[in-house]
């Protein structure tokens, strides 16, 4: 084509159109050349103001073109304006800018075939714009624009996405905000799209849910899908606005938009399910049990079981003879429930001694706050509260389900009917669905009637549970009774049995103990298998039976690796045993298997202070403080292991501040009364216990301080006061059994009588006692009495056919006891002078108990009996370390640089000594040997 006859350029360009110009042709020509003729008088004139050009007229349409998109607009504004003056004209018109093809007296090109075709885009009366005008012109101010859509327009071979210029809007409204946004909604079919969106995802959910109930899965998976179905709504809303009719392409805002929140749902999908396990909710083990045999079980993943505290109901009713009920409830609900290992429980007698110290010594009638605190402490995540009425022979039972952290009540339910045994049976069945344990589980597990595994007599039920409420107040006698009635009204109750064999044991009734068990284990078919095993477990226990009992302990283990309280149960006889390395390793089993078991956290730390491991300690008691800042434990684990280490400012600093959590704490005040001990603080640790002595609350805490009184005393040498407060720790007990257990008790003390110079006054009480615990149960404890009498006394010969006696009749108190049995060989070698076995004897005990730091004690005095100064020097300083007052290791130590020539030093460990022993009984021999030693090198000193 020539360039002198055709030129290209880029224009903006308006198309008008009158509106029924054919039909007016058809019906009155002359009407409609008039139109024609207004029209051309209307838009010339402007076209002509804003320096436009009119390129030709196309039959009742007139095609002009301008420079400016600013001018374009301004006088197709200006069109409309004058139009709407007319009464009987009206147009359309269409912008755009685009290429046109200017040749002689013709014009063309795309953006002449894009202005003409959208033409009929516009209302009548209206303006329409393509998105390329639009994006020339949508900052001028009083001009808003309102989304046509994508729009497929003939001979053009992409859709054109156009806009409805709205130009006489107030020009205090900014375009966003002048958007009729309903009506523009509507027209893309966007809540349409979205009511289509959101009933697909009701039922997405509804999948889900069957899916997780029916397969055991993770009852995370449901939460999961709402936040992903919820974080999808801007792209879906997208989508809908913007392709709600067909023809749109992609926009701008679409291809930035849906990228971005497809993102920010993968960030908020993380963040929240980090760590949660979005699988099955059963997980399957494999262990070899004994004989080396691989078993596989299937147990519930840790973090779905569901941990609860069951607290006693409250009578409601004005009937106080109903009141067994508000136990007998909540113990017949937790043995049923204790079947399903997707739960772990405890009830309300766990927290007994809590709640007496709270002021509500039966457990009845306690705040929410009191029951929320007991739950978060044993680190349940919900708790059960709830009362009941009875009238007219129908009980009404009122459950009550909390959250612990937030004390949210979760459910509240009412259950009614006449069968106390069937209503539990429901109410532990809804219990299970409210906490969200499987439907599909629920519904296939093995679940005994209460009334089959306890009793199905009401009157036995009751007796059961006077007995149980009195032997927790220690009335054994009463408890008796209660036990027995129980039976007589089911001769089949074997937790009844259980129970009163207990009760015989502690009366020395062994023909009626073993009648009690026999039974017990008869009807133990009654039970479910795992309370079958914990059945023989303490049957085995009660027997003193220690390796059928240890074996019995990793049997249940071996068959339900899942049960968290036997696997504690078994770490903790490893513990005893001093088998640190097992225990630890089922306490981190336990965290494995349930990782919310935070308590195994401390418990490991303990292990690992117990062998001397202060670091991983250390470790394990962080881990437990990061997650429980205001647990008074967090402080307490770090003060004891502190005290441990020798390092008293950090611990009192832990110690003071576990008090702000719990003032009244006596544990604590107690610990840091000995420590002003050990900095030898004494007349202010003594003034501490006489203030404990007088806040104590119970004969037990009383006791407790009375026997930290003992030994305070007989530090100082003041064996007979430490005497007095034997008794007085021991408290009232005036039944004979309870005669008995104290005469046992007295056995371990009766080395303080010897240091007292009681001589004749020791054999005499032994000579009771041996009278009394005679053809009893306590009688095989009889030896260890005299053997701590005679390794006082000095006699080796003697002191070994006791500890012989120990050994053969005690087996499992020497499996258990270690460290005492080393103890006493080591002492027996000593006095027949042969140190060096004494010292392999001590060096051992000090292996399974490195924390004893007296130990080193004995090893240096064996060393220094063999003249190796040095190696005993080296070990009693080690004492002196962590126990700066010790009398007798200054004593020791004394006796080493008196032999070693070093008088001025020896003088200053035995005035060190003495300053302990100040106030002892005049005939109290260590403190009497100092003051000889004192005086004996003072003399040859000067």
């Amino acid at each position: 084509m020539d360039s002198k006859s055709s030129k290209r350029r880029l224009a903006a360009i308006i198309f008008t159109d009158i509106v029924g110009y054919t039909p007016t042709m058809e019906k009155d020509e002359e009407i409609a050349l008039n139109l024609l003729k207004r029209q051309r008088e209307l838009i010339y004139p402007l076209v002509e103001t804003y320096e436009g050009k009119v390129l030709k007229e196309i039959g009742d349409s007139i095609l002009i073109m301008f420079d400016s998109a600013i001018s374009a607009i301004r006088c197709a504004i200006d069109i409309q304006k004058e139009v709407k003056k007319k009464e009987d004209l009206l147009l359309r018109v269409s912008l755009h800018i685009g290429e046109v093809i200017v040749e002689e007296d013709n014009v063309f090109g795309p953006g002449v075939n894009i202005v003409t075709r959208m033409n009929k885009c516009a209302s009548p009366g209206g303006i329409c714009i393509s998105k390329d005008f639009w994006q020339q012109i949508r900052n001028q101010p009083n001009l808003m624009a309102v989304p046509l859509g994508m729009k497929v327009l003939k001979g053009v071979r992409e859709p054109v996405e156009i806009f409805e210029l709205k130009f006489d809007a107030p020009s205090t409204m900014r375009k966003e905000e002048r958007i009729p946004i309903f009506k523009n909604l509507l027209q893309r079919n966007s809540p349409q799209i979205l009511g289509v969106y959101l009933m697909s995802s009701w039922g997405i959910l509804e999948f889900v849910d069957w899916l997780v109930n029916r397969y055991v899965l993770s009852s995370y998976l449901v939460e999961f899908s709402l936040v992903l179905l919820l974080s999808m709504l801007p792209t879906v809303s997208l989508l809908a606005y913007f392709h709600g009719r067909v023809g749109q392409r992609w926009t701008k805002v679409e291809k930035i938009g849906i990228p971005t929140n497809l993102l920010c749902s993968i960030a908020l999908l993380f963040f929240i399910f980090h760590g949660k396990d979005l699988g099955s909710a059963m997980a399957s083990i494999s262990l070899v049990n004994e004989e080396g045999q691989k078993i596989e079980r299937v147990i519930p993943k840790s973090e779905f079981r569901k941990k609860i505290f069951l607290f006693f109901f409250d009578n409601e009713s004005k009937d106080s003879t109903l009141n067994w009920l508000q136990y007998a409830i909540t113990d017949m609900l937790g043995l049923e429930l204790y079947q399903d290992i997707f739960l772990d429980l405890k009830t309300g007698r766990w927290s007994y001694y809590e709640t007496k110290k709270a002021g509500f010594p039966d457990g009845i009638g306690l705040p929410l706050t009191l029951k929320q605190k007991i739950a978060y402490d044993e680190h349940l995540k919900h708790f059960l509260s709830g009362s009941f009425t009875m009238q007219n022979g129908s009980f009404s039972i009122i459950t009550s389900l909390y959250e612990t952290k937030r004390c949210k009540l979760i459910v509240k339910r009412t259950f009614e009917g006449n069968d106390i045994f069937k209503l539990l049976d429901d109410i532990s069945i809804q219990l299970k669905y409210d906490l969200k344990v499987p439907k599909q589980h629920i519904e296939e597990v093995k679940d005994l009637p209460i009334s089959e595994m306890m009793t199905n007599s009401i009157s036995a039920l009751r007796m059961y549970i006077f007995g149980m409420n009195a032997e927790e107040r220690g009335n054994y006698e009463m408890a008796m009774k209660y036990y027995e009635a129980a039976i007589k009204e089911d001769s089949t109750f074997a937790d009844a049995y259980n129970m009163l064999a207990l009760i015989y044991y502690k009366q020395e009734q062994k023909d009626k103990e073993e009648w009690a068990l026999n039974n017990a284990m008869k009807y133990i078919y009654k039970l479910s298998e795992r309370h079958q095993f914990w059945y023989k477990r303490h049957y085995y226990s009660w027997k003193e039976d220690a390796n059928k009992m240890f074996a019995l302990s990793k049997m249940i283990v071996d068959l339900y690796p899942e049960d968290i309280e036997a696997r504690l149960d078994l770490a903790r006889r490893f513990r005893v045993r001093n088998q640190f390395d097992e225990a630890i390793s089922q306490f981190r089993k336990i965290k494995e298997i349930d990782p919310e078991q935070y308590d195994c956290l401390r418990e490991v730390g303990n292990v690992y202070a117990e062998k001397g491991a202060y670091k991983e300690a250390m470790r394990y008691y962080e881990q437990y403080a990061n997650i429980f800042p205001n647990d008074c434990k967090s402080y307490t684990e770090f003060g004891d292991l502190y005290k441990i280490m020798g390092e008293y400012e950090k611990a009192k600093t832990h110690y003071e501040k576990a008090l702000l959590i719990e003032p009244g704490n006596i544990y604590i005040r107690l610990q840091l009364s000995d420590i002003d001990v050990i900095l030898g603080n004494y007349d202010k640790a003594f003034d501490q216990y006489q203030e404990l002595l007088k806040t104590c609350k119970t004969q037990g805490e009383r006791s407790w301080i009375y026997r930290v009184l003992l030994y305070f005393y007989e530090l100082k040498g003041q064996m007979k006061k430490s005497l007095e407060c034997i008794d007085k720790s021991m408290g009232k007990k005036e039944k004979e059994y309870d005669v008995k257990s104290k005469m046992r008790t007295r056995l371990y003390y009766m080395d303080k009588y010897i240091k007292a110079e009681k001589k004749e006054k020791t054999f005499q009480i032994l000579k009771t006692i041996e009278e009394n615990l005679m053809s009893t149960r306590y009688e095989k404890y009889l030896p260890i009495g005299y053997l701590k009498v005679y390794l006082e006394l000095g006699d080796a010969k003697n002191a070994e056919k006791a500890l012989k006696k120990i050994e053969n009749t005690l087996s499992f108190y020497v499996e258990w006891k270690q460290e005492f049995i080393l103890e006493a060989r080591g002492k027996i070698h000593e006095i027949r002078e042969e140190y060096e076995q004494a010292t392999h004897d001590y060096e051992k005990w000090l292996e399974i108990e490195p924390t004893n730091v007296s130990i080193n004690t004995y090893i240096g005095r064996c060393y220094r009996k063999r003249n190796n100064y040095k190696k005993a020097e080296r070990y009693i300083k080690k004492t002196l370390k962590i126990l700066p007052f010790d009398p007798n290791a200054h004593y020791e130590i004394a006796l080493i640089y008196a032999d070693m020539g070093n008088k001025e030093k020896a003088l200053e460990h035995l005035k060190k000594s003495l300053y302990v022993w100040e106030d002892a009984d005049p005939d109290y021999q260590p403190a009497k040997r100092a003051r000889e030693k004192l005086a004996d090198l003072e003399s040859t000193f000067e």
